[in-house]
């Protein structure tokens, strides 16, 4: 998926909500946008979560424990970032992978050293049982 700015993807919500609002004569539903644009619903909530706290949008409970979204003041969006921010969830995602392959790693090598130790005082005490074997 291609990284996109929050200017952007307010943009692209404010027209979603718009578009909806002049096909169905109410307001739309943040299914119906996540439909209508092909977003995955997560994705349209953290977005319209944004654009609330920025005062773009308004978010309204609806009926069936649905939440509506109306624009509340589209100039606004002028003032937002047009730089792509990097998700930072992918970055710790990442992160974590890296971590846990290490640690997997570490985990392997103590396990074969431990192993060599055990291999070898077995064979030390074998030797041992061996020469008073022999000396007997």
């Amino acid at each position: 998926m291609r990284k996109i700015s929050l200017y952007d993807e307010a943009h692209v919500l404010v027209a979603a909500i718009r578009v909806l609002e002049f096909k169905k004569s109410a307001t739309p539903s943040l299914k119906e946008i996540s439909e209508f644009l092909g977003m995955n619903i997560d994705r349209v909530s953290r977005i319209s979560n944004d654009l609330k706290h920025l005062g773009i949008i308004t978010m309204v409970d609806g009926p069936f424990e649905s939440v509506n979204l109306l624009v509340a003041d589209h100039t606004l969006i002028e003032g937002i970032s047009r730089e792509v921010k990097e998700i930072k969830m992918e970055d710790e995602i990442r992160k974590f992978r890296e971590k846990s392959k290490n640690a997997y790693e570490t985990k392997v090598m103590a396990f074969k050293e431990e192993a060599k130790k055990k291999e070898k005082a077995l064979f030390d005490a074998l030797q041992k049982k061996l020469k008073e074997e022999i000396k007997s």
